[in-house]
C-alpha cells in the first residue's frame, strides 16, 4: 500500500500500521520534509484526503503531545529514527508506558487515549 494507491474508504488498524511501516521504508517520499530546529516538534503533512491523514513529525527529547484521543479515528505510528514513549492513562493506577523504538510501529482504534513523548535526539515518526 502506498499514498497513490490508498483505497477510497477508512483503513483498519492493521492497514494503517502497514501503511506507516511501508512509508517509513520509503525515505525518498519524506526525507526532504525532515527538520530538527529549535527543540520544537516539526510537523509536515504528507497526504490528506477524505479518509486518511498522514504526517511526518520530527521530535527532540522531551517534546510531548499531551494527553489526547483521536475522536472517531483509528491511527498508527511508525518510528523511522530514534524512539518515542507512549503513555496510556489508568484510573486509580500508574499510567502504562512503552517505548516505540526505531523500526517499530503501533496502531490503535478510536477508543485509544495516549500521550507521546520524544525520547531520543532527532526522532522521526510517521503517523496515519
Amino acid at each position: 500500500m502506498n499514498i497513490s494507491s490508498l483505497p477510497a474508504r477508512y483503513l483498519g488498524t492493521a492497514e494503517l500500521a502497514e501503511l506507516v511501516r511501508e512509508l517509513g521504508a520509503r525515505r525518498d517520499l519524506w526525507s526532504d520534509q525532515v527538520s530538527h530546529s529549535g527543540g520544537q516538534r516539526h510537523y509536515a503533512s504528507l497526504h490528506r484526503d477524505e479518509y486518511t491523514d498522514i504526517w511526518l513529525i520530527c521530535w527532540s527529547p522531551g517534546n510531548d503531545t499531551g494527553w489526547h484521543d483521536h475522536d472517531i479515528s483509528s491511527g498508527a505510528v511508525y518510528v523511522a529514527h530514534g524512539a518515542l514513549a507512549e503513555s496510556n492513562p489508568r484510573i486509580g493506577g500508574a499510567h502504562l508506558q512503552r517505548l516505540i523504538l526505531e523500526g517499530s510501529s503501533i496502531s490503535f482504534g478510536p477508543e485509544h487515549i495516549h500521550r507521546l513523548t520524544g525520547e531520543a535526539e532527532r526522532t522521526i515518526s510517521l503517523h496515519a
